[in-house]
């Protein structure tokens, strides 16, 4: 990365607020199964916020992770889920990503990932996303 990268991606970030803290389990039901097939994942709780918006939620991380999630790698997991649902219909993500049309626990991943997206445009405009996405 250049130093007008790093300098775009640091003003881009400047007066978000991020804090993360590690919880027991989920509580949101969104990681049930894969907690059960990795007994040593740990599960922490994020807060983002810039002036009034604020943007919450739990995020998991196998055991080979040892420290928190940083900011870049929550917002790379953001922004990926909000990719997931721009300009979709319902049935095009369920297509995409192998979910059945007919499945409830689908529609609320879908309707929450596209609760994230216009969450985090609030926070961090869309034309700074590409600098996370890969983070």
């Amino acid at each position: 990365m250049n130093t007008n990268e790093t300098n775009t991606a640091t003003d881009a970030l400047s007066g978000i607020i991020f804090s993360v803290r590690q919880i027991t389990e989920r509580t949101d039901g969104f990681m049930d199964e894969s907690s059960r097939d990795d007994p040593g994942r740990t599960h922490w709780k994020y807060s983002l916020q810039r002036g009034c918006h604020k943007l919450t939620g739990q995020f998991s991380q196998g055991s080979a992770h040892r420290l928190p999630p940083t900011l870049n790698v929550i917002l790379s997991c953001l922004i990926m889920d909000a990719d997931g649902a721009d300009a979709l219909t319902f049935e095009e993500w369920c297509s995409d990503f192998g979910y059945d049309t007919d499945s409830r626990k689908a529609e609320r991943i879908f309707n929450e990932c596209r609760r994230i997206s216009v969450l985090l445009q609030r926070i961090l405009p869309r034309e700074h996303w590409a600098m996370y996405r890969d983070a």
